[in-house]
């Protein structure tokens, strides 16, 4: 039976024959390259159900390819970097700044940091494997890597040369927790809160009247420097009852009915006939010399705006107060009337000038709400309920800031990226539709980030404003005068595949005298007996060193140096220009920047990315539309002038039974290993590859699972009952005569491989798995059920049979490895000597190809099928048994002579007719299917004896014995001349009076007393 627990000595047997490595080092040597680029999972916690589904549609793919003989690279990755590990740490700390990181030491923060994520790999690998991923969990990339972080640097420093790097200041979504710009793209998240509503009056400088506006972020009225206006709307100037004179959008008097006020117009006018309309903001004699300032400098300074594309008509009043420092529609209609943005709010949030130093943007809305109340301003207060920007990470609610950035001017090569992406396999296609429409909207990319645990911007700066990027570390050494060192130790557990260690690492010195040969050379990579951890601890008094640990080796990369915060704020480089001292910009970057370079930074070596670049395929969820997909063809263009990936799978997100997003809030979040302990990670990897068709989300059935479960179980019976009849009968399976069946399974396994190949080289890996399950299925629910009386026959049958079904399984075995990798190795141990095979591992064979079989009997195998299920159907309606033989099957359309003698011996009819004469009961489901149930007095006995010989099965049970295990029965009570041979080849067993009998069983057998004995 399929079991975890056969998975798990599965795993232990992978690896006591090194079978990874072998894979990979056997696919080196092979022909046509193929290539896939891991998208990493972010390193804060072990892998949930959605990890889960992504690595068994790309794993299958992987295994696929391999099977098929493709020269392949591949290999794992992890993110580290960003904000959810930081978060994570804070609140382990008790931190609610980012000055309680400073004053605990960035350094250690750095460390705790790594060694968090360090943790988390090593979860997330080991949930891998026990999902069978197919990788090289020896040797992963991992963004925190110095040689990673260095080919990120490369990465920027093209974009450097190529004139696409800048310093602007602009409107970013900040988190005031956090402490940092974010990305609206895909690090801010949309939660319903509760904010204020307020409408608030501006008085007009010139006229005894007000601009009504309405807002619900009142922490923005100090930074308000406009008021926009629809230019092709109409405006009316009203009259409340207490003399008040207002501005509002004629289409939104709705308002002011809405809130109780009667009202006369006096007259209207058109948006465009407003602009330029002076008034004073509502906090004006609180910042009077603020203001006075700016409307010195900039003379559209509190003036009405134009707006077609901002001012809305369907909410508020028509009239839109502006803080080009707190939003970037606002920005940009600022820079349209040449008004800077204006907003110096501290990183926390909270104001730093008089009256409202201390008062934190958002927080404190209702201090600026009674504030605006005092001063008459407030023409009414609400609350209401709508989505705002949440920080993704943190969940707090974010505010506007103007920050100084640094940006990628990803739109200089748009056109360039639209046209890359158009070639593109995207799977779906509509995958490619959002892409492109995502890629023709785009603003140039912030790639700064005010932070700590990333990788460091590579950007060095003098006090003459000269810049210089670095981009490796042989050019920070040549700059610092520094002598960094990297060294690769490869500790040995057992014995290695040599040449792979060199393809993938390079020449090596062999050596236990590890701290010998550091101290000669500037670079080794070493490959040494002595004890890991003894090892790492003493390198560790000296060196900064990375451990990665796999099955039969452990990397210890190790560095005399740390390309992250703060060690890297510490290298003072000289101007190359003016000569005077250089020191870093400050920021880290986006860690879709660490992800989106993984195209490049995933190789060990040049040589392997001049070879395997571009990726073949890559897959992800659909979000990563404009996430990783984005960054990887961002960076990937401009560094290689193409797209970096040719296939593109794009699969959705893991909702539970009731259509909800996993969330631990929830209660309804899984990690894939819990399912995989409870039940075997084939079952969920058979159900999760084909649950849903790609840009999907995937409904978590557990009954799905355990449908999949049963299915195995299915597979793995077939593979015992082979054994069970072939040991049983004592016959070889060889091919004395196929009939019309066995023809038609031939035909059918080679059908289901032949489209399972296609699917695969289509990316359409979905559907690969269900033609050869339901080839499975259909063996087991069709094949041996209408051979269960041929078999025990003729011995040339049995011949026959055992040969259709060890070629099917040959194939089928075979062609599931990819899918259900545990099982096709467990079945494969099973029948390896029986198929002839002298590989250790049925992942080392060859994927089978398809033979061209013609059959031209398919219509006619569906109906019979189709008959066997209506006629069965009619012996249940009528409480007749299959053990019964009943004179006449009646079928509406004629069936082959062959068809007809398999139908007869299945249905238990003794004749087949095309005529409804003499047919008690017929039922229609496209043809007509009926039965006479006139039983004469030799179908009474031989229904009585077959009923018997169940008895005799049941027996044979009780004393648990094997179906190839003989007995010595005594019957009595029924008259069974002339059926002794069906009776002895059915049950195994020798007629026989005197015995000491193990069983005695009486039974009545539609009247009949009959009494069985049996001695094992």
């Amino acid at each position: 039976m399929y079991s975890p627990e056969i998975e798990k000595q599965i795993l232990e047997y992978w690896k006591s024959i090194g079978l990874t490595h072998r894979l990979l080092a056997k696919s080196l040597k092979s022909g046509k390259k193929w290539s896939y680029l891991d998208g990493p999972p972010f390193a804060n916690d072990d892998i949930h159900v959605g990890h889960a589904w992504g690595r068994a549609l790309r794993d299958s793919e992987i295994r696929y390819r391999l099977m098929r003989g493709y020269k392949i690279y591949v290999r794992p990755g992890f993110d580290t970097h960003g904000l959810p590990i930081e978060v994570k740490l804070e609140k382990e700390h008790g931190f609610t700044n980012k000055d309680d990181i400073i004053k605990y030491g960035v350094d250690k923060f750095i460390e705790e940091a790594r060694q968090f994520a360090y943790k988390n790999i090593n979860k997330q690998i080991s949930s891998f494997k026990r999902l069978g991923v197919l990788a090289d969990y020896d040797n992963p990339y991992f963004t925190y890597d110095n040689n990673y972080i260095e080919r990120i640097w490369k990465i920027i420093k093209k974009a450097w040369e190529e004139g696409l790097l800048y310093k602007g200041k602009y409107v970013v979504h900040w988190c005031p927790r956090c402490q940092t710009a974010l990305a609206p793209n895909y690090e801010v998240i949309y939660k319903e809160v509760e904010d204020p509503s307020i409408f608030v009056k501006f008085p007009l400088k010139n006229e005894d009247a007000y601009l009504l506006i309405w807002t619900t972020t009142p922490w923005t009225l100090p930074y308000n420097l406009g008021v926009m206006v629809n230019p092709n709307a109409t405006y009316v100037l009203v009259e409340l009852e207490n003399g008040e004179k207002l501005y509002i959008a004629k289409d939104r008097l709705i308002v002011l009915v809405t809130l109780g006020h009667k009202y006369k117009i006096l007259k209207e006018v058109q948006g465009k006939d407003l602009e330029g309309l002076e008034y004073y903001p509502p906090f004006y004699e609180e910042w009077k010399e603020i203001y006075d300032e700016l409307k010195k400098q900039y003379k559209n300074v509190h003036t009405v705006w134009l707006s077609e594309e901002y001012v809305s008509l369907e909410e508020g009043t028509g009239l839109v107060h502006a803080a080009p420092g707190c939003g970037p529609e606002d920005f940009e209609v600022g820079l349209k009337y040449n008004v800077p943005p204006f907003n110096d709010l501290k990183e926390d949030g909270s104001f730093v000038r008089e009256p409202f130093k201390g008062w934190v943007a958002k927080k404190d809305d209702d201090k600026f709400i009674e504030l605006l109340e005092k001063k008459g301003l407030l023409f009414h207060k609400d609350k209401i309920k709508h989505n705002y920007p949440v920080c993704e990470r943190c969940k707090s609610k974010l505010i506007f800031r103007v920050t100084e950035e640094w940006y990628w001017k990803v739109t200089a090569y748009k056109n360039k990226m639209i046209e890359e992406a158009s070639k593109v396999n995207w799977v779906p296609e509509k995958a490619k539709r959002a892409m492109l429409q995502w890629l023709s909207n785009i603003r140039d990319w912030a790639i700064s980030r005010q932070r700590f645990w990333g990788i460091p911007l590579p950007i060095w700066k003098c006090e003459n404003n000269h810049y210089l990027v670095i981009s490796s570390k042989e050019e920070l050494e040549k700059y610092s005068g520094l002598t960094l060192k990297r060294f690769i130790i490869i500790v040995k557990h057992k014995e290695l595949d040599k040449d792979y260690i060199k393809t993938h690492f390079g020449d090596f010195i062999e050596t236990d005298d590890v701290e010998s040969v550091i101290e000669k050379e500037k670079e080794a990579i070493i490959l040494t007996n002595r004890d890991a951890n003894e090892l790492e601890q003493k390198l560790k008094e000296k060196y900064y060193v990375y451990r990665f640990g796999g099955d039969s080796y452990t990397i210890l990369r190790v560095y005399s140096y740390d390309l992250h915060k703060p060690w890297i704020d510490n290298i003072e480089i000289k101007c190359p220009v003016c000569g005077r001292p250089m020191k870093r910009e400050p920021d880290v970057l986006d860690v879709w920047l660490d992800s989106g370079g993984a195209f490049y930074a995933t190789f060990d070596n040049e040589e392997a990315y001049k070879i395997f670049y571009p990726f073949d395929f890559i897959l992800e969820g659909w979000d990563q539309i404009r996430g990783w997909f984005y960054s990887l063809l961002g960076e990937g263009v401009l560094y290689t002038n193409q797209s970096p990936y040719k296939n593109v799978y794009v699969s959705g997100f893991v909702l539970d039974e009731q259509g909800r997003k996993m969330s631990k809030s929830l209660g309804n979040f899984i990690y894939a290993r819990e399912l995989m302990e409870k039940y075997g990670a084939d079952a969920v990897r058979l159900f999760t590859i084909q649950a849903t068709g790609p840009y999907q989300d995937l409904i978590l059935r557990i009954d799905g699972i355990k449908e999949k479960q049963s299915n195995l179980n299915i597979l793995y019976n077939i593979v015992k009952y082979y054994f069970d009849q072939k040991e049983y009968l004592k016959v070889n399976p060889e091919p004395k005569k196929l009939n019309i069946v066995d023809q038609y399974v031939i035909y059918k396994i080679n059908k289901a491989i032949e489209e399972t190949i296609n699917y695969f080289e289509n990316y359409q890996i979905w559907k690969a798995p269900k033609p050869l399950e339901e080839f499975w299925l259909e063996l087991s629910r069709f094949y041996i059920k209408v051979n269960r009386e041929r078999i025990e026959k003729s011995k040339d049958d049995a011949a026959t049979i055992l040969y259709v079904l060890k070629y099917s399984l040959d194939k089928l075995i075979r062609a599931i490895a990819p899918i259900i990798p545990f099982s096709a190795e467990y079945l494969y141990q099973k029948m390896r000597d029986e198929l002839g095979y002298k590989e250790e591992s049925v992942h080392l064979l060859p994927y089978p190809e398809p033979e061209k079989i013609e059959f031209q009997y398919l219509e006619e195998i569906e109906i019979m099928k189709k008959v066997i299920e209506m006629a069965n159907s009619l012996r249940n309606k009528h409480g007749i048994g299959i053990r019964w033989p009943l004179p006449k099957l009646y079928i509406s359309k004629q069936l082959p002579k062959e068809i007809e003698e398999i139908l007869k011996e299945v249905l238990n009819v003794k004749e087949i007719v095309y005529t409804k004469e003499g047919i008690d009961d017929v039922i229609v489901n496209d043809i007509e299917v009926g039965l006479s149930f006139k039983l004469d007095s030799n179908l009474i006995r031989e229904g009585l004896i077959r009923e018997t010989i169940r008895r005799i099965q049941e027996a044979r049970k009780k004393l648990k014995l094997k179906k190839y295990q003989p007995i010595k029965l005594k019957i009595e009570g029924i008259d069974y001349k002339g059926f002794e041979d069906l009776i002895k080849n059915r049950v195994n067993a020798e007629f026989s009076e005197n015995e000491e009998w193990d069983l005695v069983e009486e039974y009545n057998i539609k009247g009949h007393k009959v009494k069985i004995f049996v001695k094992k």
